[in-house]
């Protein structure tokens, strides 16, 4: 972890990047159920592009279009909302352990957009929006 990521501040803002943790999360279960884009948008009526755009960070997921994912994907959503002042341990991704029991299982995750909100740093993020 570098020294920027070891920051309060910085943490926090990466573990509350929620179009992030979506799109992290949706990209490992599409991957580990071997579906394509657009075999998972067709299971959602939706677009392979929409799909695209979530898993890319993208796209402000509404919890119905969360749940159609998780549905088609056949996985289930754990939440947690914890107060910022308590830095609680944080789980381990199951792709991590699924890594660990079965060692021929290795996903490759391609590099996720963060989103378009500013960084703990103050500066834009490339292909931010800004307001009109």
């Amino acid at each position: 972890m570098t020294d920027l990521a070891r920051q309060p501040e910085v943490r926090l803002a990466l573990d509350n990047d929620a179009l992030f943790q979506v799109a992290e999360n949706l990209i490992y279960l599409r991957k580990h159920r071997k579906l394509t884009q657009a075999t998972l948008a067709k299971k959602m009526g939706t677009s392979q592009a929409k799909v695209a755009r979530i898993e890319g960070g993208r796209e402000n997921v509404t919890l119905r279009t969360l749940e159609k994912a998780i549905v088609a994907l056949e996985g289930r959503l754990s939440l947690s909302v914890s107060p910022a002042e308590l830095e609680l341990p944080k789980a381990s991704s199951w792709w991590s352990e699924a890594d660990e029991a079965h060692s021929s299982y290795r996903v490759q995750v391609p590099h996720v957009a963060r989103g378009a909100r500013q960084s703990a740093s103050g500066s834009r993020r490339r292909g931010a929006r800004t307001r009109r």
